[in-house]
């Protein structure tokens, strides 16, 4: 008798260990009477381990959105028929605080009006993939921002020569960092160097340096480039008054000879020099009338010769003039 009550413990024993081990197989792999492949079981609800290509929030997460219309994106999905996202006023209690829910579309992206939305609040939004008629897991719960207006930075050379201005994308709202733009490489004036971003054209503005940072107000904003002239000095022989300065007096240290220069050609004993505002100017030994100013005069300070002149070459006892 004992015996027998010994075999049908093990009996029991036996037949729960077994009922244990399928509950377990079907927590791994899915309802046995319903097996699903591995590419898609990541998408029907099953805890398994995450691969690459889980759906995932990719735009806009954690982000401050500006316009009444955005575009809302789930990376792709292998072989998914349809995507759901959902926008909540809440994050606690998202299922009684649906203010947006749109399934069956194809596409992991959709664009979505927030016009309806308040400014300054944080929604909430997630989103699923439908595969084989069967419907996945939410993702994360990601949050957002609404600024029913947008502002922009835009970058103005300022009459730059060379190179490109910076591009910004961005769309701020009110009371965001923005990060200034470093000068491109190649970003310049001929006659000028570039010394920072000015809220003003003319300079009077508030400056800013590439790298630093500001609060955007209620505006867009438009930085401009701010240049300082080049200034011209001389130092050597001077026995014509090729440097300018106002002597024929050799100097051993650069003396400053004028301001706003855009372009400089030193001949043999004479010097030519044109101006931001396109004059040219002449200087120095003059028997041939290689200064040009009408006369066979040597100058020790600089004569205006002409107006609108593009490029100058200094030969040594002539002038190539480029209007």
């Amino acid at each position: 008798m004992i015996g027998n009550k010994t075999n049908v413990f093990r009996f029991l024993l036996l037949a729960f260990l077994l009922l244990s081990a399928l509950f377990a197989c079907k927590d791994l792999f899915g309802p046995l009477d319903n097996p699903v492949d591995r590419e898609s079981e990541n998408y029907q609800g099953y805890d398994t381990i995450l691969n690459a290509d889980d759906i995932k929030i990719v735009y806009p997460a954690n982000s401050r959105i500006a316009g009444a219309q955005t575009t809302f994106i789930v990376s792709e999905v292998i072989s998914a028929s349809a995507y759901q996202i959902q926008i909540s006023s809440s994050q606690s209690d998202f299922e009684n605080n649906i203010l947006f829910d749109k399934s069956d579309y194809n596409s992991n992206k959709i664009n979505i009006s927030t016009k309806n939305l308040s400014n300054s609040v944080w929604y909430y939004w997630r989103a699923r993939a439908q595969q084989s008629g069967a419907w996945g897991k939410w993702t994360e719960i990601s949050s957002f921002l609404i600024g029913l207006i947008g502002y922009t930075i835009t970058y103005d050379g300022n009459g730059n020569t060379e190179g490109s201005v910076p591009i910004d994308p961005n769309i701020y709202l009110e009371g965001d960092s923005v990060t200034v733009a470093q000068k491109p490489q190649g970003f310049s004036k001929e006659g000028y160097v570039f010394d920072s971003w000015n809220t003003k054209s003319d300079g009077s503005g508030i400056d800013y340096n590439g790298g630093s940072t500001f609060i955007i107000g209620s505006e867009s904003i438009t930085l401009y480039a701010k240049w300082h002239v080049l200034s011209l000095w001389a130092t050597g022989y001077n026995a014509y008054g090729q440097l300018g300065d106002g002597t024929y007096s050799d100097k051993s240290s650069p003396v400053k000879v004028m301001e706003d220069v855009k372009a400089v050609s030193a001949g043999y004993e004479h010097t030519m020099i044109i101006k931001n505002d396109g004059s040219l100017w002449a200087t120095g030994y003059n028997a041939y009338g290689q200064l040009g100013d009408g006369t066979t005069y040597s100058r020790s300070s600089p004569v205006k010769v002409m107006e609108d002149v593009e490029k100058i070459e200094a030969g040594s006892d002539c002038t190539f003039i480029l209007k």
